[in-house]
């Protein structure tokens, strides 16, 4: 997150080594003279002292029983370095908290315990996993035909017109990964914008396979024709739907990472595709990279129990990078971004109500409606007028409204629920709530009058 050239692809850069287990070498990869290093943190568990402190070994260079030695380790913060030989070697027990190192001496007693340690393979997760990576600069354009060859996509898009030509054309690949599976979340991600019909490659004069897309009002249009943002989300598609099918291998077993997705992108379809891609990476148990400069992805990611912040920062000389836990540490990811309290009139939305009890059972309402799809905090937020404080309200044009609060001002997608406060059916309503549902209306927006009291 934050500014370019920051050192987010450098983080990107430290991923895909680590599905090789191994460390970049070279000067390309070095700081300052030093060599590249990857190094990881794991705890130590009971099951692990275990598997390598036998309980029937004692003597040698450890006093006393293997086990009872190794009980001291278990709970405490076991440092790794990823070497180029795809070896791990010990670098020490070190304080979760500072990162320095404890219990040297006692390390250094059960060497060969810690290399053992270090060699398990649950301290390197991402250890064989397949990386594939979409950079901030993609395109997809018409491609000659490459039957013959391996397919593959690489960061850029190129190979993606191949591929999809190829699902929907070669008898041997499943065309329905294209038309039906790819194309059903393509509308899932652009409705209301756009609804395709079909999605299809044909054959040009110049010997070029080009995609074209159909909406019902505009035919066949060329994918060349279209925005960067259509391209974007298709090629974040194809990783997700055809690469299993390319490399034969479960989503489960790759590692996605995406730059910038929100590059041509609107608010509105952004948070789309990163719902996408969150509620795919939870249901197909990916593991999944963004890099971004958008704001959307922290509203979207910071509450997700699933998902994990990282803010990256440089002072001129070094980059820094601290896992964000806390909202003011929220805060100042926002404030890096240059995102200002008056963004909040481009949030998803307000629903105005009178007060705490009526919150509780909205909230609860839309949960229920929506299958737990719409959440607040999440899609939209509750604030408070006070009941009747509802008269210093205002809907009109902000620059109309002076002696009031101007609803438009804090957010222009706005829902206002009042209670109606009749004793019958026959009461009128009182002149506040009339004129909030007239301002309301002449802006096309909701009010919600409740029968009762």
């Amino acid at each position: 997150l934050r500014l370019n050239n920051s050192g987010k692809r450098s983080l990107l850069d430290l991923v895909e080594y680590a599905t090789d287990d191994k460390a970049p070498a070279g000067a390309a990869f070095s700081h300052r003279g030093q060599p590249a290093q990857i190094l990881t943190d794991t705890v130590i568990e009971a099951a692990d002292v275990q598997q390598t402190f036998s309980a029937q070994t004692s003597g040698g260079s450890i006093p006393g029983n293997h086990f009872e030695f190794g009980r001291r380790f278990i709970g405490t913060t076991l440092r790794t370095q990823l070497l180029s030989q795809k070896q791990r070697e010990f670098v020490g027990i070190v304080d979760g908290a500072t990162g320095k190192q404890v219990l040297k001496g006692e390390a250094l007693q059960a060497q060969s315990q810690m290399r053992a340690l270090c060699l398990q393979p649950h301290r390197n997760p991402l250890k064989g996993k397949t990386y594939w990576k979409i950079g901030a600069e993609r395109n997809i354009v018409p491609e000659v035909d490459r039957s013959g060859t391996t397919m593959t996509i690489d960061a850029h898009g190129i190979g993606a017109t191949n591929a999809l030509q190829q699902f929907l054309n070669k008898s041997e690949l499943d065309r329905d990964l294209v038309r039906v599976t790819l194309l059903r979340s393509l509308n899932a991600i652009f409705k209301p914008d756009a609804e395709f019909d079909e999605i299809i490659c044909r054959h040009l004069p110049d010997n070029n396979w080009e995609v074209f897309l159909s909406e019902k009002t505009k035919g066949l249009i060329a994918l060349s024709q279209s925005g960067s943002g259509l391209k974007t989300v298709i090629l974040t598609l194809c990783f997700v739907h055809l690469a299993p099918a390319i490399t034969k291998k479960s989503l489960s077993e790759f590692v996605l990472a995406f730059e910038e997705l929100e590059n041509n992108l609107h608010p509105a379809l952004q948070r789309r595709l990163i719902g996408f891609l969150t509620e795919q990476a939870i249901e197909r148990k990916f593991t999944l990279f963004l890099t971004t400069h958008s704001n959307i992805a922290i509203d979207l990611l910071n509450k997700n129990p699933d998902a994990q912040i990282l803010h990256v920062t440089h002072d001129g000389a070094s980059s820094y990078c601290k896992t964000v836990r806390a909202f003011v540490e929220s805060k100042g990811v926002l404030d890096d971004l240059d995102v200002r309290a008056s963004d909040l009139l481009q949030s998803n939305g307000i629903v105005w109500v009178e007060g705490p009890s009526d919150r509780v059972y909205l909230t609860r309402w839309i949960s229920l409606w929506s299958g737990d799809q719409l959440l607040e905090g999440y899609h939209y937020q509750c604030v408070f007028y006070g009941g009747r404080l509802l008269s210093h309200l205002s809907a009109d044009e902000p620059d109309a409204v002076s002696d009031a609060v101007s609803i438009l001002r804090v957010n222009r997608n706005a829902c206002v629920v009042m209670d109606s406060d009749r004793r019958n059916e026959l009461e009128d309503l009182n002149p506040s709530k009339l004129r909030i549902i007239d301002e309301m209306k002449s802006i096309q927006a909701t009010t919600w009058v409740t029968d009762g009291r």
